[in-house]
């Protein structure tokens, strides 16, 4: 697995990503899927570039997994809104097998 940050929050790192994976495999470099770690910090989950950013990444004809998923806001009611759009755009990709949350467990949240 490759696993990595900013995939799907921004387009930035995501044609880079893909490009690696991509050479990893010409190369007979056992990969197996690719890692989109998900940390909404700075910005709330856009559904919309999330599906772009997902269907890009589909391109590499992986499984992909979304890792260390948390939303750092404080009013909770916005953060369940938050993780709502986010697991609903995950979980409805055919392309996306599996989701981790990161920091799920009472007094175990690294953030708020």
């Amino acid at each position: 697995f490759l696993n990595d940050y900013a995939i799907v929050a921004g387009p930035e790192l995501a044609d880079v990503y893909i490009q690696q994976a991509q050479r990893y495999k010409a190369h007979g470099v056992p990969l197996h899927g690719l890692g989109i770690q998900s940390h909404f910090h700075q910005s709330k989950p856009d559904p919309e570039l999330m599906r772009l950013q997902l269907d890009f990444l589909a391109q590499a004809g992986l499984p992909l997994w979304v890792t260390e998923m948390d939303v750092w806001q404080l009013d909770e009611n916005v953060r369940a809104q938050y993780f709502e759009d986010a697991l609903t755009m995950y979980f409805s990709h055919p392309s996306v097998e599996g989701v981790v949350l990161w920091g799920f467990w009472t007094q175990a949240i690294v953030s708020p």
